[in-house]
């Protein structure tokens, strides 16, 4: 009877022993999944609105990177970080301002979009090229209507650029800050970051003054710059 009482002790409590352990690898499994969840995969280099970058998105083709480096007289180091700059930059701002956009309501205003296509009419010798002039034009409007739309919310400096005459590089900036704020966006590589953002902060080249900055009409009707 003695040797059954310790019988009865020893399961009890190895049993005991086996719940613990059981207990402690849930916790264990529930840690590992969390880090699994939220850490960054190698490849990842940001998440905007849920979607995720990688790093694959951003490179060039081996193609690409030599012609580049070629055209450019840099090396391939130097090539392929620009390359995944400008690529990664302009994924999260094209995103963010669509969902800014689709936000304010803002729709590409069809009229502004044919005096477009008229203006530059003349640059086009084929009808694909007829086409295409139709799509650059209603990007052009749109990017041209959303730029407006930051400026009188969120006003801030201006600058000039070949491609946008009148940049609201502020506006956008409060922008892209809120999102990240908002946890909408996240940039994991570090360096990548540091050069995302540099291009939206001060100090700013060839800012506009303030009193010459007008988005009455868009700058296609009042320059003769080419987009």
């Amino acid at each position: 009877m003695q040797c059954l009482k310790h019988d009865g002790q020893l399961t009890k409590i190895i049993g005991e022993d086996i719940m613990r352990l059981q207990q402690v690898a849930i916790v264990i499994g529930t840690l590992w999944l969390g880090l699994c969840t939220h850490a960054p995969r190698a490849q990842e280099v940001a998440v905007v609105l849920g979607n995720t970058i990688e790093l694959s998105q951003i490179s060039p083709d081996q193609k690409e990177l030599k012609n580049m480096t070629h055209n450019a007289s840099v090396s391939k180091e130097v090539a392929l970080v620009g390359f995944r700059q400008h690529q990664l930059t302009q994924i999260i701002v094209d995103t963010v301002l669509k969902d800014y956009a689709d936000k304010q309501g803002i729709t590409t205003d069809l009229q502004l979009a044919r005096q477009f296509t008229e203006r530059f009419r003349t640059s086009v010798a084929s009808s694909s090229e007829t086409t295409d002039l139709h799509k650059v034009a209603r990007q052009q409007v749109g990017s041209w209507q959303v730029d407006k739309a930051l400026y009188q919310q969120h006003g801030g400096a201006v600058v000039f650029t070949p491609r946008k005459p009148l940049f609201p590089v502020e506006a956008y900036n409060t922008v892209l800050r809120r999102y990240q704020n908002d946890g909408l966006l996240t940039i994991h590589n570090p360096d990548l970051r540091a050069g995302f953002w540099q291009t939206f902060e001060p100090p700013y080249e060839f800012e506009i003054p303030a009193a010459q900055v007008s988005f009455a009409q868009p700058w296609w009707l009042t320059t003769d710059i080419m987009p």
